[in-house]
């Protein structure tokens, strides 16, 4: 079965007041209707309109909420001490959490929140394909700690919609309907073995109401889409809708570096081509190419090729992140040129007509005594010691390389004393790395 997941996260969004200008019946509403002992599993510690999850506790709401094929779910949400939270928010699933339509959950040590098709991501999982496979992640950033932030979770037309304070965050395609007598439950749902830990600062619920019908918040404007979020095994895409057949199409691929430049790559070329963007870039680590077209590279740009065609292709496979020493093992000396040629075949095969442009890893910096920056440490011996790895690969398969190591070690004189951030640029880099690029993106759109 060939399914795809697309979301719309938006450049801009409309933080405006409650709703817009449809007002369905509240069919259901936390303080006021009934709850049966049997929907409630632990102890919620009620507080007039409010309830608390605690990560062992579960409230059930009534099935007639989700007779409508459109419906509404709307709630505020406190969070204290979020990097300590684990738990399923809330899901249309029962104990198997990777079998359901969506579920929304906080994985431990993040502060984000996760509308997922299964366990803490999203997944177009067994219980909407044949074949069970993961159809990749959209994150949904948490907002502030120790505020309530409006939750407006609604389904039209068979599309989740997600907004936070009025800000939308996320549309998906249609996806199927729960089956009947599926039942929407708030708290942990795994069961007592796989059960996360009790929460230090239990998470805050109040104002849950259910709606039979679509309540947007008002200012929402549903026309405007401008790039959309087209997942698949093993990749997540941001991509431009093509409304001009005759430009030319680029994908960036990279780690936060490239977040810092992908902005100004997409002003530079607005009337010549469209820019895509794929964070991560594919999988890495020992053995990873061992399955060969079974492999999560092969089958991760087999399936961004699908959005495809594209013109040019700029690559950096999360170098930063791939050789890290913290961990090693993801990276040795023995495979990595086997493997970057991998990957450079899978681009070929897959995009025969994409040119590629290699863009080397950025240094990792170091402090002085005096808190200054420096170079002088393991991390970026290690930085350049494959850097040059790649340099022969690329010249082998002769493939155009932006220097941006270089355009970095042009800017560290500037950075500033008792930056802790090791990695990352100020703006006055991330341009220059912008402009070096750009002028390889020229001169092949010529």
């Amino acid at each position: 079965m060939n399914l795809k997941t697309a979301f719309s996260i938006l450049a801009a969004g409309f933080p405006l007041l409650f709703f817009a200008q449809e007002t369905p019946k509240c069919v259901w509403e936390f303080g006021k209707d009934k709850i049966a002992p049997a929907d409630i599993t632990g102890n919620l510690n009620i507080n007039g309109n409010s309830f608390f999850l605690d990560g062992t506790n579960v409230l059930r709401l009534p099935a007639k909420a989700l007779r409508n094929r459109d419906y509404t779910i709307e709630f505020e949400m406190k969070a204290q001490n979020r990097r300590d939270i684990n738990l399923i928010i809330f899901s249309m699933q029962d104990c198997d959490y990777e079998k359901g339509p969506f579920n929304m959950t906080v994985p431990e040590g993040f502060a984000f929140g996760y509308y997922s098709y299964g366990a803490g991501m999203l997944y177009a999982n067994s219980s909407k394909t044949e074949m069970g496979v993961n159809e990749g992640t959209c994150p949904i950033p948490w907002g502030k700690e120790n505020v309530y932030l409006k939750q407006t979770f609604l389904v039209k037309d068979g599309r989740i919609h997600y907004f936070r304070d009025g800000l939308i965050l996320l549309i998906t395609e249609p996806f199927s309907p729960q089956p009947p007598g599926t039942v929407l439950r708030f708290g942990q749902l795994r069961g007592e073995k796989n059960a996360p830990a009790k929460l230090k600062t239990p998470l805050e619920i109040r104002n849950l109401k259910l709606y039979d019908g679509v309540v947007f918040p008002s200012g929402y404007d549903h026309t405007v889409r401008k790039r959309m979020n087209y997942s698949g095994p093993e990749y997540s895409l941001m991509r431009e809708p093509v409304k001009d057949p005759g430009k030319k199409r680029i994908l960036i691929v990279g780690d936060s570096i490239s977040m810092s430049y992908r902005g100004q790559i997409s002003e530079h070329v607005r009337d010549r081509a469209y820019v895509d963007y794929w964070m991560g870039g594919t999988w890495f680590g020992p053995g990873v190419t061992r399955d060969g077209e079974k492999s999560k590279p092969a089958i991760a740009w087999k399936g961004i090729a699908s959005q495809g065609p594209y013109d040019i292709v700029t690559f950096n496979p999360s170098t930063l992140h791939w050789w890290k020493l913290k961990f090693k093992n993801r990276c040795s000396e023995a495979y990595l040129a086997d493997t970057l040629q991998f990957y450079f075949d899978c681009i070929r095969k897959n995009m025969p007509a994409a040119k590629i442009i290699w863009i080397r890893c950025t240094p990792r910096r170091s402090l002085l005594p005096d808190g200054s920056s420096t170079l002088d440490n393991e991390e970026d011996r290690r930085i350049r010691k494959f850097n040059a790895i790649c340099d022969e690969v690329v010249a082998r398969n002769k493939i155009p390389s932006v220097d941006l190591y270089a355009v970095a070690v042009r800017h560290l004189p500037n950075v500033k004393k008792h930056w802790e951030d090791p990695v990352h640029w100020d703006r006055a880099c991330a341009d220059d790395f912008a402009k070096a690029i750009c002028l390889e993106i020229d001169r092949l759109l010529k």
